[in-house]
């Protein structure tokens, strides 16, 4: 099973590590939140964890080494070497065998802390392992705050405080009522890497003539031309932030609560903007659809249905030598689809009771509200994108801006850095379902 995504999987890695880590600097503390699963008392799973992710960097870093020297060799002789070319396969290799051992660690701790649910110490949130942690007593407690951090997120309000009457206590329902996110999917079909650099730099044919041919004995061999580009794209920041009053802080139910949903949801819905649609101008990032392939409405016949569309897309990606592994629509072509009825109105994609797996000619369905109702992006994109992280996302809380202080108010603060490289823009197809060019 291939783990679909690395930011998921080093948010895990964190937990599962119970790294407790804390620095007092004129900025702020900085505060990863404890472990859902104790760790002391799995020395040895811990460690063959922490083993794998060791491995994991390390086979990372001599890939990435592997890739800087095939750009170092088409400066200095025009091609990739072929011992290059045998290195890079072969650390690939280890680099995939690496991150399987890594996901087989991290299945085991997620069975560990499966099986421990009916512990309330063992299934406490993010929100509530931040709520808990010293840092944060710490933080409250004093006059002058300067700050803290950690990859967890919430929602500016201030609390109110309400009473019924004197000898009558009012109660407070600690839940908090938010309005409904959308779901968000399409970053589970990119391979996702953790980057330590503003820039990602990677090396992607330019020219490919192949003339390979018979000869004769005496003849002249044919030449082929191979010719390569350096790409890069750069890290882009996105983030927000709210203010709040600082009895927040004392409030901690409501706190807790607020990290659990409203800025961490926040901070994704446009993420999944960005990598879907993104216009590259400013401090945007450069987008799948932005750098696909538009589809060739000459492949539509008459008659041809929504369905016949995506399977036309699919072989327009074939055509160009990839294999599509995803289809993104948005939920109301989706329904559409499933709705479909044959002669006998039969339903010809699920079943009524029983529904059926989101997949269209053996690829996974992604929906996404990102997409505009009527269009469709069909992709390789494990082989022809990756989402770089620099840093994922985190939040930092502080009285230190503007005039917060004197105000009692608090700034948090949302933030993610990451990169998108489309390597292989042929991979992907974006169209109108309709079967004809807008």
């Amino acid at each position: 099973m291939k783990f679909d995504s690395r930011w998921a999987m080093w948010a895990l890695v964190a937990v599962a590590l119970a790294c407790v880590m804390a620095f007092d600097a004129s900025a702020g503390y900085l505060i990863a939140p404890a472990a859902a699963v104790a760790l002391d008392d799995l020395p040895e799973l811990a460690s063959e964890f922490k083993t794998a992710v060791k491995d994991f960097d390390a086979k990372a870093n001599k890939l990435s080494e592997a890739i800087a020297k095939a750009d170092s060799d088409v400066k200095e002789h025009g091609k990739v070497l072929d011992e290059t070319k045998g290195l890079i396969t072969e650390l690939g290799n280890k680099h995939e065998q690496a991150e399987r051992e890594f996901e087989a660690r991290l299945h085991a701790l997620e069975q560990i802390r499966n099986a421990a649910n009916d512990d309330p110490e063992q299934r406490k949130s993010l929100g509530e392992m931040f709520v808990e942690s010293d840092a944060l007593k710490q933080f409250a407690s004093k006059g002058r705050h300067k700050g803290m951090s950690a990859p967890m997120e919430l929602k500016d309000i201030t609390s109110v405080e309400a009473s019924a009457g004197d000898g009558i206590w009012s109660y407070r329902d600690p839940d908090i009522v938010s309005d409904p996110y959308r779901p968000l999917m399409l970053r589970s079909l990119i391979p996702t890497v953790p980057v330590n650099s503003n820039l990602v730099e990677w090396v992607q044919t330019n020219v490919r003539t192949n003339n390979a041919g018979p000869v004769s004995e005496t003849g002249t061999k044919p030449k082929s031309d191979l010719t390569f580009d350096k790409k890069q794209s750069a890290v882009k920041k996105i983030a927000h932030y709210f203010k709040t009053s600082s009895e927040v802080l004392q409030d901690m139910p409501r706190l807790q609560a607020e990290i659990n949903t409203e800025g961490f949801e926040m901070l994704r819905q446009e993420e999944e903007d960005q990598l879907l649609e993104g216009d590259g101008t400013g401090e945007n990032l450069l987008g799948l659809i932005p750098q696909a392939t538009g589809f060739d409405y000459g492949l539509v016949n008459s008659g041809d249905t929504r369905v016949d569309v995506l399977r036309r897309a699919i072989l327009q990606v074939r055509q160009s030598f990839y294999s599509a592994s995803g289809i993104v629509l948005n939920p109301a072509d989706w329904a559409a689809i499933e709705l479909m009825k044959d002669g006998e109105n039969r339903y010809l994609f699920s079943s009524v009771t029983n529904g059926a797996e989101p997949r269209l000619w053996r690829l996974p369905v992604v929906e996404s509200d990102a997409l505009a109702e009527g269009e469709f992006l069909v992709g390789a994109f494990r082989q022809a994108a990756t989402i770089y992280d620099r840093m994922v996302a985190a939040v930092f809380v502080s009285t230190e801006n503007e005039d917060d202080f004197i105000k009692n108010m608090v700034s948090i603060l949302f933030e993610e850095r990451l990169a998108l490289a489309v390597k292989r823009p042929l991979a992907f197809v974006h169209g109108n379902l309709s079967g004809q060019s807008a």
